[in-house]
């Protein structure tokens, strides 16, 4: 199953693919993402994020929103992809 999420408050679109394992859906992240590459993703995402916190939305519920697109978009290694960029297939696929 694929899942996008569409470009939003300065993070990039992210396109979220999923393995059914045992009966479990699990986040397929992409084999170009390794220890030290999520490390750094995550590094750069939440910089970013909190660099920007004075445009975190007044709202608790949007900016764990915005918080959650962007620690997405380190483990899908989308960090670096410009913010209105969309990824390919951006629907929902079962």
């Amino acid at each position: 199953m694929t899942a996008m999420v569409p470009a939003a408050n300065g993070q990039p679109a992210v396109t979220a693919r999923f393995v059914n394992e045992g009966g479990q859906w699990k986040l397929d992240i992409p084999d170009s993402v390794d220890g030290q590459k999520l490390q750094q993703n995550l590094q750069q995402s939440l910089s970013k994020l909190e660099e920007n916190k004075a445009q975190w939305p007044s709202e608790s519920k949007d900016a764990e929103k915005q918080a959650a697109h962007c620690v997405l978009a380190a483990l899908t290694d989308a960090t670096n992809q410009p913010a209105g960029a969309q990824p390919p297939g951006g629907t929902l696929n079962r």
